[in-house]
């Protein structure tokens, strides 16, 4: 995987003609893991980009730093913008849906124009009628309805509950499958305390067995998914960007599998799911 030492050697290594044409870095906080955003921002304030942080997975979630302080996900405190979705698999879920949390009045005052059609209601004296209106860029219809935002406002008092229930039951997972003969198998996630679980992500050491784990237990009625495919695998990204391959994004890849995990697991499926695993590492 790219870290910030790798991005910053690239950028620190471009000729004065080869200046990059784009001006944005986008952390995602994958799995609920924050990323490195103090790191990303002393990286943009150098380089002079923005951040925009994907924390979908992550409301809530924090990373500790080396100095003992929290670097919160979302807060706006190193990142220009963050995002969220509201997928019903998310920690807040409307249904469907997203938001962009940003403390800056320009992002905001355009993002808010973009998710209706680009359309603004300007004020001067050549617009004195209530109900003049202009276009001045091409946006979307990403208008939330009042009911799924209601949806999901409801939910924000329980967030918290909800994240200790997910770094209780990934607790219970990595104490279940944090011994042999699991980790001869398969590595498990890295113990952090502000994670959000999000996913909880076995990674297979050996190609293949992650596509025979995945078989075994849909099988035996337990679904798992593949987070995911690197984005420069998919038609659209191969043409625009051609066929490339990048090898910690490959690693990572051919091996994940992300098993269940969501607040109202109990420790009866919990259980199950173990034990399946554990068969199929007795199947061979």
């Amino acid at each position: 995987m790219i870290d910030l030492e790798s991005v910053e050697g690239i950028l620190n290594n471009l000729n004065p003609g080869q200046k990059r044409s784009k001006n944005l870095i986008a952390p995602v906080s994958l799995t609920g893991s924050v990323a490195p955003l103090k790191g990303c921002r002393i990286l943009a304030d150098k380089h002079e980009f923005f951040v925009v942080e994907d924390a979908s997975h992550s409301p809530g979630a924090w990373r500790e730093e080396s100095d003992g302080n929290k670097t919160k996900s979302a807060s706006g405190e190193w990142s220009d913008a963050s995002t969220l979705s509201f997928h019903p698999v998310k920690h807040v879920c409307c249904g469907e849906g997203g938001a962009i949390l940003t403390n800056s009045v320009e992002i905001r005052k355009h993002a808010v124009k973009l998710r209706s059609h680009g359309i603004q209601r300007p004020f001067g004296p050549e617009h004195e009628t209530p109900w003049a209106y202009e276009q001045d860029e091409l946006g979307w219809n990403y208008r939330l309805s009042d009911i799924h935002a209601a949806l999901g406002r409801s939910q924000l008092k329980g967030l918290e509950n909800s994240l200790l229930k997910r770094r209780g039951l990934a607790a219970r997972y990595r104490e279940l499958l944090g011994k042999k003969p699991f980790s001869s198998h398969f590595g498990l996630p890295n113990e952090e305390k502000g994670h959000a679980w999000h996913l909880f992500v076995l990674r297979f050491r050996k190609p293949g067995r992650r596509d025979q784990a995945h078989k075994f237990l849909k099988e035996r009625g337990i679904m798992t998914q593949v987070h995911y495919v690197p984005l420069y695998r998919h038609p659209y990204f191969e043409r625009e960007m051609g066929k490339i391959r990048l090898p910690g994004a490959e690693k990572f890849f051919e091996g994940c599998l992300s098993i269940p995990l969501f607040p109202n697991l109990t420790k009866g499926e919990q259980d199950t799911v173990v034990d399946e695993i554990a068969r199929f590492i007795e199947k061979g």
